[in-house]
């Protein structure tokens, strides 16, 4: 039977993670479980490398701690990477919001965005999707969108500037001309619920033919109405919650 889960600012744990996590909000003498959240969340980052050290050997712990260790639950720590990454995406819209940071729209099949998130690349083979790409700037973000699902998924951030290498990933064509992304927030939303609210969808009726092209750029507002969704939809401000 699968295991009853609870939702917490939008991220699922099972219930007897739940519970842990109130325990030790309790135990630790938090005045809530979502203000233990954010505290785990800042320190997440040290929890991370004490765990990999500790994982690759490199870091030796008493008996008891090791114990402690061994059985914490990996969907506390999957739920604190995600809440984790929520946030960076959040501090980002302010910048989204002033130009500072651009939004593209990579334009693919089911089949080539699971190729480009496995290798952590997205390439382009058009002369029109080459000159767009050579825009892009380190920092900048980047949602794909799923020819046929019409949906947008997941938050990119843009990891450099745009190089060629002509080694086969995706089995339709050579998309040469890449760039790499490391991924910030995982979840789908469909383009009919902001359909209305971009400005680069003249025709609101024929929608789908803005997405005939490899790259979208996107202006400020409507960057910012797309990350906002996407924080919307995929969870909501912890601050709002408690366990």
């Amino acid at each position: 039977m699968e295991k009853s889960r609870v939702k917490y600012s939008g991220l699922s744990v099972d219930s007897k993670t739940a519970e842990k996590i109130r325990e030790l909000a309790r135990k630790e003498g938090f005045p809530s479980t979502a203000s233990f959240i954010r505290h785990l969340i800042e320190i997440y980052p040290t929890i991370r490398r004490i765990k990999e050290m500790f994982d690759s050997g490199l870091l030796l712990l008493p008996q008891n701690l090791q114990k402690q260790l061994n059985e914490a639950s990996q969907d506390l720590m999957s739920t604190l990477s995600k809440s984790s990454n929520y946030i960076s995406v959040k501090n980002i819209l302010p910048s989204v919001q002033k130009g500072n940071v651009k939004v593209w729209i990579a334009v693919t099949s089911d089949q080539n965005y699971r190729l480009c998130a496995n290798h952590g690349i997205w390439g382009v083979n058009s002369p029109q999707g080459r000159a767009q790409l050579s825009k892009v700037k380190i920092g900048d973000l980047l949602v794909f969108y799923i020819k046929r699902h019409g949906v947008l998924r997941d938050i990119w951030k843009i990891c450099n500037t745009m190089y060629y290498n002509n080694t086969k990933i995706w089995p339709n064509k050579l998309y040469p001309w890449r760039i790499n992304i490391k991924s910030l927030l995982s979840c789908s939303i469909s383009v009919n619920n902001l359909i209305n609210q971009l400005s680069f969808i003249k025709n609101k009726n024929r929608w789908y033919i803005y997405f005939h092209r490899e790259m979208i750029e996107l202006d400020s507002n409507d960057g910012a109405t797309v990350i906002r969704s996407f924080l919307s939809f995929c969870c909501h401000n912890i601050s709002n919650n408690s366990m």
